[in-house]
């Protein structure tokens, strides 16, 4: 073989390697993006954003406030007392999710009397600093302490005297969590996280 075609054939030998490394990137390169990609997508789904068009958690989330609710949160765990929350209400004949504060979970024992919120001690009351005033109602009306039922939340707004909550329509099953407010995104002057 001469030394002319034995350049050419090395030459050709030489291509169809950067050929197949070329390729080789190619598909690497596909296959990491698709894969972040993934990811990604995964990740932006465990978000839901939300608008308050209520008052029922004043101060904390106003009216026009717009959230962040993680909806992966409770994935691991169940929701804790004073976390915030987004929930389908019980049948209450009203199709919207609502946000509240979990003030006691499933096995706790809570009593609402003058104007303060005991759980579990019924002599020392929660310290609640979120809540503008003290609530206008007894809970339980009946008898002396409620007992939470197990998988279940006792939830309340922080505006208690303006709140459509655990107190009227009972506990909320914890399969109707969504997920864990995290943080107000809009207006500017009121971004923070939870």
């Amino acid at each position: 073989m001469s030394n002319r075609r034995k350049r050419e054939s090395a030459t050709v030998q030489s291509n169809r390697r950067r050929i197949a490394v070329i390729i080789a990137v190619a598909i690497l390169l596909y296959v990491g993006l698709s894969v972040v990609n993934a990811r990604l997508a995964a990740y932006v789904r465990h978000f839901k954003c939300y608008y308050l068009t209520a008052g029922a958690m004043a101060p904390t989330l106003q009216r026009n406030d717009r959230v962040i609710v993680d909806k992966m949160a409770y994935a691991r765990r169940s929701p804790c007392r004073e976390e915030i929350i987004v929930f389908q209400p019980p049948d209450i004949g009203i199709n919207k999710a609502f946000i509240k504060r979990v003030v006691a979970v499933g096995g706790d024992q809570l009593l609402i009397e003058g104007g303060q919120l005991y759980v579990n001690d019924m002599k020392v009351p929660v310290s609640e600093p979120y809540v503008p005033e003290p609530m206008h109602y007894r809970f339980p009306a009946n008898t002396y302490v409620y007992t939470v039922p197990k998988g279940h939340l006792f939830v309340l707004g922080d505006n208690r005297n303006d709140s459509n909550d655990s107190h009227r329509y009972g506990p909320v099953p914890q399969e109707n969590v969504v997920g864990q407010v995290i943080a107000i995104y809009w207006p500017p002057g009121r971004i923070r996280t939870f």
